[in-house]
């Protein structure tokens, strides 16, 4: 029995990835707890309470936000063709397990929002899956064998330089003030947005497929 394969079925790494990305969604959410409040408290404990939750809510919508771009930039990726090759299987399994620890980084930085330290763990949290993305990309344009790179790759590394650019501002500005790190990281969903619309990662050409066929069937 050959335990080495020289490709990986998309289908199998696409449902791999979204379940990983499922669970780590959900387990960001188990961060949100109710305050412990007595049956008898009036609204002003209980408002007081819901603001010593803030840092919990701001970093669950943060991760969540984020995880959701990941989630559309890795789309990207397996979208076209019906294998990958090892390598991009080897840098997927790093990716994806940096998105299952994403929770850790999310809880310290809603218990300890006041610390540069966990705002730098958090953002470098990030970096690490930004860079995987682009080790994937990179890896897909070799299986297509296209000297410029693939136009979803080119996609994909752009979103990825955006996500190591705001982790290496945050990182910096959580040094002045930890408060100015997350404002950076505020700010991410929107700058994304922006590149989002600009060029979709997931708007592949037609031809991607067809090319690969044509350079010796890498997608059959």
């Amino acid at each position: 029995m050959k335990l080495r394969q020289d490709t990986f079925a998309t289908s199998r790494l696409r449902s791999l990835s979204d379940g990983v990305f499922t669970i780590a969604m959900t387990l960001l959410v188990l961060n949100l707890k109710l305050p412990p409040l007595g049956s008898s408290a009036d609204q002003n404990v209980v408002s007081a309470a819901l603001v010593e939750q803030l840092p919990r809510f701001v970093s669950w919508i943060l991760s969540f936000a984020i995880l959701c771009r990941l989630w559309i930039t890795h789309h990207a990726l397996l979208k076209a063709g019906k294998t990958r090759s090892p390598s991009f299987m080897a840098w997927n399994f790093v990716f994806l397990g940096v998105i299952a620890f994403i929770p850790f980084p999310t809880s310290l930085m809603s218990e300890h929002h006041n610390q540069a330290l966990s705002v730098i763990i958090f953002s470098t949290t990030y970096a690490f899956a930004g860079l995987a993305l682009v080790a994937m990309a990179v890896a897909y344009s070799k299986q297509l064998d296209t000297a410029g790179g693939s136009s979803e790759g080119i996609a994909v590394k752009r979103a990825a330089a955006i996500m190591l650019a705001t982790a290496l501002l945050s990182s910096l500005l959580a040094l002045i003030h930890p408060w100015f790190g997350v404002l950076i990281w505020v700010l991410y969903p929107f700058v994304s947005a922006l590149d989002f619309g600009h060029g979709r990662p997931g708007d592949l050409p037609a031809d991607d497929e067809s090319r690969s066929r044509g350079r010796g069937g890498l997608f059959l």
